[in-house]
């Protein structure tokens, strides 16, 4: 096991714990908790990534509540084509991420093909919107990506309701907290970090985290 992995099983036990006490309702307490996660473990293991430190000097954490693994992502594992459209860049960041949701999450495009918004609903109420952005061959405006980004979000906060007509419906009161999880590329330049930075900014005004992930 290496070490990242070791530090990510650390991660995970603290991040339940933190999980324990949002659900109760002690909500600033689960963040402190997640927070010290991040500064405690995280930054050791992400010191050997260079691309991941310029997310931290973005201003930009990733503290969520699915255990992914710090550092920048091989792509080895992740398999995205960017640029090659929803099938080859989307679908494989949401299989990658499917290999790490919790026993009891619902994979909401099984009840219906297409969900809107969101792909998956995690057992404690968390709703997760899986997405990726090609900020290296694409988005020559910084402003574009701000603009996307918040249109995301947006869907996220105006969410009400879907599924299958006459079959099982997901509510917004089934939702207790709701997480964007983008994958970029590798080597995405300092302005448009700026750019996404804004959007978290926003999206944290409004309620919703956005978790940034390099894939190399």
């Amino acid at each position: 096991m290496s070490p990242i992995d070791t530090i990510s099983e650390t991660t995970r036990i603290e991040l339940k714990q933190a999980d324990e006490l949002e659900a109760a309702g002690y909500r600033d307490e689960a963040d402190l908790i997640r927070m010290k996660v991040y500064l405690s473990n995280e930054i050791i293991a992400i010191g050997a990534f260079s691309s991941v430190s310029g997310l931290i000097h973005s201003g930009i954490r990733n503290v969520g509540k699915l255990a992914i693994k710090e550092g920048v992502l091989s792509n080895k594992e992740v398999k995205i084509e960017w640029g090659k459209g929803i099938e080859k860049q989307g679908k494989a960041w949401e299989e990658y991420l499917q290999k790490i949701l919790p026993k009891g999450t619902i994979d909401l495009n099984d009840i219906k093909p297409k969900f809107k918004t969101f792909d998956s609903l995690l057992p404690d109420g968390t709703a997760i919107s899986a997405k990726t952005m090609d900020t290296v061959g694409g988005y020559k405006d910084p402003k574009r990506i701000t603009y996307q980004l918040n249109k995301y979000v947006d869907d996220m906060v105006s969410f009400k309701e879907d599924g299958k007509k006459g079959g099982r419906v997901i509510t917004q009161e089934q939702i207790s907290s709701k997480e964007m999880y983008l994958a970029i590329p590798y080597g995405t330049s300092k302005e448009k970090m700026a750019a996404i930075k804004k959007s978290i900014d926003y999206a944290n005004s409004r309620g919703i985290k956005i978790l940034v992930k390099e894939i190399k």
